[in-house]
């Protein structure tokens, strides 16, 4: 409720984002589900043993074994890159930097900052590199793209916003994304999998990736996606609309090239369902431009104070699925 009548009240929002950066680095062991396999990683990496990651976390681990003979730095160095740059992703692209801020915590802080940290700092990068694109300052987008791909290597794919028009969301990409989606469940039906293809791309990361991702589909090790998820429709529900007055966002650039990020992820979650871990990355990837698609909606809405109402109702119910229903974290605690 806050969030719908102090809009953008800074002071609220750098407490905030001070808050969760302090219970993201003091979290303790066994609050998330990956803390443990960090903690493995640094283990393997610092008695010797070859492992593949990117080379931004084999630094912080040596660093972090260096200066304090345990992994400690590892979670602080990340959780202040994805805190500091998605906090700067909002100031930037957000009308309303408190809704930002709770769509942000709702969702992706316990997905990104409390667990899948590498990711986490990356998407930070990543999409903060946006503003670089709307100032058609491609050279800096790009680098700082390759630069958050070392801190996960999936990062690449947001090199694919150099091929949107900025101007417009124009019928041709909605017939594509409807068709691409539509593909994508016809294919789940057939039980056709695109994603065999990627297995003859010669890059050795990616074939790595993938022959991970297969293995712990066929074995088990995950469940199958949901492509019919409350969040899909979710998702589904707001791309429709965006498609349907994307006339009323032409020559907002941001609003354009963040539009068709946000499209991709419902896209991807069926496509790529086939390896549940593979497809739930990239969606979520993609997903991250939610942060401020949602609030820039609102203002393109003539009730704009029940629209944000609305978007907190929604997100408040995101965060108590997350939080009861998938159990993304236990119980928190030092």
């Amino acid at each position: 409720m806050i969030c719908c009548y102090c809009e953008n009240n800074k002071a609220f929002f750098y407490t905030g984002i001070v808050i969760l950066f302090i219970l993201a680095i003091l979290r303790g062991e066994g609050v998330d589900r990956d803390y443990e396999t960090y903690i493995s990683i640094y283990g393997y990496l610092i008695n010797g043993e070859p492992y593949t990651i990117e080379p931004t976390f084999i630094l912080a681990a040596y660093i972090s074994h260096y200066l304090t003979g345990s992994p400690v730095l590892i979670f602080f160095v990340f959780a202040l890159i994805a805190i500091y740059y998605k906090s700067k992703f909002i100031i930037t692209f957000s009308p309303y930097i408190c809704l930002s801020l709770l769509i942000y915590y709702s969702n992706f802080y316990f997905v990104h900052e409390l667990t899948q940290i590498r990711i986490g700092a990356a998407s930070a990068i990543g999409f903060y590199a946006i503003k670089y694109l709307v100032k058609n300052e491609q050279r800096k987008f790009i680098i700082l793209v390759l630069f958050s791909s070392l801190f996960h290597f999936s990062m690449v794919i947001l090199l694919i916003t150099l091929l949107f028009d900025k101007r417009k969301i124009n019928i041709y990409y909605i017939l594509t994304i409807y068709c691409l989606i539509i593909a994508g469940y016809l294919l789940i039906y057939l039980n056709i999998s695109p994603l065999r293809v990627l297995q003859y791309i010669p890059i050795s990361v990616l074939r790595e990736k993938l022959a991970i991702y297969t293995y712990q589909t066929e074995n088990g090790m995950i469940e199958p996606v949901n492509v019919t998820s409350i969040m899909q429709l979710v998702r589904l529900c707001v791309i429709t609309f965006i498609f349907a007055n994307s006339r009323k966002f032409e020559n907002n650039t941001p609003m354009v090239l963040l539009s068709k990020l946000y499209s991709l992820s419902p896209v991807c979650l069926v496509l790529f369902s086939s390896l549940p871990a593979f497809a739930i990355r990239v969606s979520e990837l993609y997903s991250v431009a939610d942060i401020v698609v949602l609030p820039i909606l609102a203002t393109y809405c003539k009730q704009a104070r029940m629209i944000r109402l609305g978007i907190v109702v929604l997100t408040i119910c995101i965060l108590l699925m997350n939080l009861f229903h998938n159990g993304i974290v236990n119980g928190y605690h030092f």
